[in-house]
C-alpha cells in the first residue's frame, strides 16, 4: 500500500455508523483459516539475524556488516523453505538510472522489536489483533535518503508484511522505479493478468500491496521475478512515501481461500453485504435531474414495502448522477436549495442513510462537457479523460465536497465512477498513474473522517485485490448493462452481467474476491427493463447468491408486485443471515457467454452454499463433485444435505452429496437453483 501525506485541511470528526439490514444487525464476516491456527507472532533478534514467526510461517533477515538483506521464508505447513539470500529487501531506480539497493544502505542504530497492541475499534480486521514488529532505520551513504523498514506479524496471520517508508532529508529525490520483491523464478507464477496481481511459488504467495504495481522478469534475468512500481514519483522534503509488501503461506490445495483469509484481514474493511437503492435508471437518468420530491417518494415506497412490511432494512439510498449543477462542479442544482437535508430526514425515518455518486473525471455525455467547460474557466486541472485528481486544485474541490457531504448529511456510501482511462483496463499507464495515486489518497483521507464509509470505485478500476486496501468494491468492467445469448431481455441481461464477471474478473484475476464486485444488481426501472417482471424472481436470487457485498437495487418501486417484494426481502434476509458463508464466494461451472451452466459456491464450517444458472433456452446438465465445488479443506465434513432456502420450495426433497462422488444437476431453460448445504 501507499501512504502519501498531503497538507490539506481535513474534517476530523469520526462518525461510526452501525446500520440495520435484513431486519438485524449485520456483523462482519470473519473467514476461518483453512488449516491449523497460525497462532501468536514471535520476534527475535540474535546477533546477525532477525526472525518473525508463528506456527505456520517464519521469515528471517540478515543484518551482518551493518546491512539489511532477506535470508529465507519457511512454510511450516509443508516444511519447505525458499532461499532469498541472493535477493534484496527493496531497490530503487533513480531518475538518472542509478540503482540504490537495500544492501547499499547502512543500518542506523540498533534494530528494535515492539509489541503491537490490539485495537478493537479498528475497521481493519488485522489491527484488532496484537502482534510483533521489527524495525530498522537505514540511511544512504550521502545521508539524503532515509528508509524506515518495518516487518509486521499480527497474531492469527498466515503472512508477514514489510512496511517501508522512504524520506528525503536534504533535497528532493526522483524515483523512476521501486522494487519490493525479487524472487527466484524457478516455480514462481503470476496469478492474474492485471496490475497488482500476486505471485505464487508453491504454497507461498508474494505481492507488492498496491493496485498499480507490476510483476515481471527483468530483461536478461529470467531467473528472477520482480514486483515493482514502474511509475516515476517525486520524494519531496518532509513528505514520506510508504509502500508495503507481503509474503504468506497457505495449506496444500487452499490457495484461493488462504489468500482470501489474508485479504479479509488486511482490507480496509471486512466483507459486509451493503443493500442499497440506486437512483440511476429510475429517476435522474440521462439529461434528467433528480428532484427531491421524487426521491422522497421512492424512499417512502421502499420504506413501506421492504422495511415496515417485510422487516428488511436498507443500508443506504443513493443519489446517482443527476443531483448536481454541471455548471458549478459538484454543487447542488437549484432543485436542492437545502441540499440533501430533506432527503436525510426521509431516510432516517426508516433507519437508513444517504449515499451519492461522483465522477472523478467528470461524468459522461453533455453533463461532463458542461462540467469541463465550467472547470477549465475556473482553473481546475484536466487530462485526456477529463478532470485530473492529480491536480491540486481539483483534488481539493473533490475532496472537500465529499467531506462536507459526510459532515452535513452523514453519508455512508460513495460511488466513484470514472477514473483513469475508464473502459476495461488491466492496469494504468504512466500518463494516469498520478491520478490513480490521488484517488487512493482521497479514499484514505475520507476514511479518516468516517472509517466505515462504503466506497464503491467503478469505471476505470481493474481486479487487483489491492484496491480493497482503500475501497470496498470495484467494477466488473464492461457496459453498465447489455444483452447476450438467448431468452427475454432480462435473461439476456443476466447472462451479459455474469459473463462479464467471468471474462473480466474470474479469468483475469483468479485471486480477486468475488465478494467485492459491483456487477450491476437487480434492475427493473423506468429506464432499465421497465415492467419486465418475467424472470425477475430468478434474477433476484441469482444476484444475491453471487455473494457480492455491493447489493445494488436499480428499482422503480411502483413496478414491483407483492411476489417480487417478497422474493427481494427473502433473498436479502438470507444473504445477511449467511454472510459468514458468502464471504467465501467463488465461481463454479462454465462460461455464460457459451451457454454453459455456471454459478457460485461458498463454504464455511457450519454450512455451504451452491447456486447454479442455466443461461440457455434449452435444458442443460452439469456434473459436480461437491468436495471440489466447495474446495473442502482437510478435516472438513465430506457429506452434505442440499435443500433450497426459499419458502416456496419447502416441500422439495433434499439432495445428499458426498465429496469424491459426482452428481449431475439437470436444469430447465434459464433455471436458477440455490441450495443451502448442511454438513452431515
Amino acid at each position: 500500500m501507499i501512504e502519501r501525506i498531503r497538507k490539506h485541511p481535513l474534517v476530523t470528526t469520526v462518525v461510526l455508523l452501525v446500520f440495520l439490514a435484513a431486519g438485524q444487525e449485520r456483523a462482519e464476516s470473519r473467514l476461518q483459516f483453512p488449516g491449523p491456527a497460525p497462532g501468536k507472532g514471535q520476534a527475535r533478534i540474535r546477533q546477525s539475524e532477525l526472525v518473525l514467526e508463528n506456527d505456520v510461517i517464519s521469515c528471517a533477515w540478515n543484518i551482518s556488516d551493518g546491512q539489511l538483506a532477506p535470508n529465507a521464508v519457511t512454510d511450516k505447513l509443508s516444511a519447505s523453505t525458499l532461499d532469498l539470500s541472493e535477493t534484496e529487501c527493496f531497490q530503487v531506480v533513480l531518475d538518472g538510472g542509478r540503482i540504490v539497493k537495500a544492501s547499499d544502505l547502512r543500518i542506523i542504530g540498533k534494530p528494535g522489536t515492539r509489541n503491537l497492541e490490539p485495537n478493537p475499534d479498528s475497521c481493519r480486521l488485522a489491527e484488532r489483533s496484537g502482534g510483533k514488529e521489527i524495525n530498522i532505520v537505514l540511511a544512504a551513504p550521502d545521508d539524503n535518503l532515509n528508509v524506515n523498514w518495518t516487518a509486521i506479524l499480527r497474531d492469527g496471520s498466515n503472512y508477514v508484511r514489510q512496511r517501508i517508508s522512504f524520506e528525503a532529508k536534504n533535497k528532493a529525490i526522483n524515483f523512476k522505479q521501486l522494487t519490493l520483491w525479487e524472487l527466484p523464478a524457478a516455480n514462481a507464477e503470476i496469478k492474474g493478468t492485471v496490475d497488482g496481481s500476486p505471485v505464487v511459488a508453491g504454497n507461498m504467495f508474494f505481492a507488492f500491496e498496491y493496485p498499480l504495481s507490476k510483476t515481471h522478469k527483468p530483461q536478461g534475468q529470467s531467473h528472477l521475478m520482480r514486483c515493482s512500481l514502474p511509475y516515476g514519483s517525486r520524494l519531496a522534503l518532509g513528505v514520506p512515501v510508504v509502500h508495503s509488501s507481503v509474503v504468506g503461506v497457505v495449506p496444500e490445495g487452499q490457495l484461493r481461500r488462504g489468500f482470501l483469509y489474508y485479504i479479509e484481514r488486511q482490507r480496509v474493511h471486512p466483507y459486509r453485504p451493503f443493500l442499497h437503492y440506486n437512483s440511476w435508471y429510475d429517476i435522474g437518468y440521462g439529461s434528467e435531474k433528480i428532484q427531491p420530491g421524487q426521491f422522497v417518494e421512492v424512499v417512502e415506497l421502499f420504506g413501506k414495502e421492504l422495511t415496515k412490511r417485510r422487516k428488511v432494512g436498507m443500508a443506504s439510498f443513493v443519489l446517482d448522477d443527476g443531483w448536481d449543477d454541471p455548471a458549478s462542479l459538484w454543487l447542488f442544482h437549484e432543485g436542492f436549495p437545502n441540499g440533501f437535508a430533506p432527503l436525510r430526514r426521509a431516510v432516517e425515518r426508516y433507519d437508513s442513510v444517504l449515499g451519492a455518486w461522483l465522477s472523478p473525471f467528470g461524468g459522461y455525455g453533455d453533463a461532463k462537457q458542461e462540467r469541463l467547460k465550467y472547470g477549465r474557466q475556473q482553473g481546475f486541472e484536466t487530462n485526456k479523460s477529463g478532470f485530473s485528481l492529480a491536480g491540486h486544485k481539483y483534488f481539493g474541490r473533490f475532496r472537500d465536497v465529499c467531506v462536507k457531504m459526510i459532515h452535513d448529511y452523514d453519508l455512508n456510501y460513495f460511488k466513484f465512477d470514472g477514473i483513469g482511462t475508464g473502459g476495461r483496463p488491466t492496469g494504468t499507464t504512466a500518463e494516469f498513474a498520478r491520478d490513480m495515486d490521488a484517488l487512493l489518497q482521497l479514499m484514505g483521507e475520507l476514511r479518516r473522517v468516517k472509517p466505515d464509509v462504503f466506497i464503491n470505485t467503478t469505471t476505470g478500476t481493474w481486479s487487483s485485490p489491492y484496491w480493497l486496501w482503500y475501497c470496498d468494491s470495484t467494477w466488473r468492467s464492461g457496459r453498465d448493462w447489455g444483452k447476450h445469448g438467448a431468452g427475454t431481455q432480462r435473461q439476456q441481461q443476466v447472462t451479459y452481467r455474469d459473463k462479464e464477471t467471468y471474462h473480466n474478473v474470474v479469468r483475469r484475476a483468479p485471486l480477486y474476491p468475488l465478494n467485492s464486485l459491483m456487477t450491476q444488481g437487480v434492475m427493473i426501472a423506468n429506464h432499465g427493463l421497465p415492467n419486465a417482471t418475467e424472470g425477475l424472481v430468478e434474477d433476484i436470487r441469482d444476484f444475491f447468491a453471487s455473494g457480492t457485498n455491493c447489493q445494488e437495487l436499480y428499482i422503480t418501486p411502483s413496478m414491483m408486485g407483492p411476489r417480487h417484494w417478497d422474493a427481494l426481502a427473502e433473498a436479502a434476509k438470507w444473504s445477511g443471515d449467511n454472510s459468514d458463508v458468502l464471504v467465501d464466494t467463488h465461481w463454479v461451472g462454465g462460461d455464460p457467454a457459451e451457454g454453459q451452466i455456471y454459478g457460485w459456491a461458498s463454504w464455511a464450517e457450519r454450512k455451504g452454499i451452491l447456486s447454479l444458472r442455466n443461461p440457455s433456452d434449452k435444458p442443460g446438465k452439469i456434473t459436480i463433485d461437491i468436495g471440489k465445488a466447495f474446495e473442502l479443506p482437510k478435516g472438513a465434513a465430506r457429506s452434505y444435505t442440499l435443500k433450497s432456502p426459499w419458502k416456496e420450495d419447502a416441500g422439495s426433497e433434499a439432495i445428499v452429496l458426498s465429496a469424491g462422488k459426482k452428481h449431475t444437476f439437470e436444469l430447465k431453460p434459464f433455471d436458477v437453483l440455490v441450495f443451502d448445504a448442511k454438513p452431515l
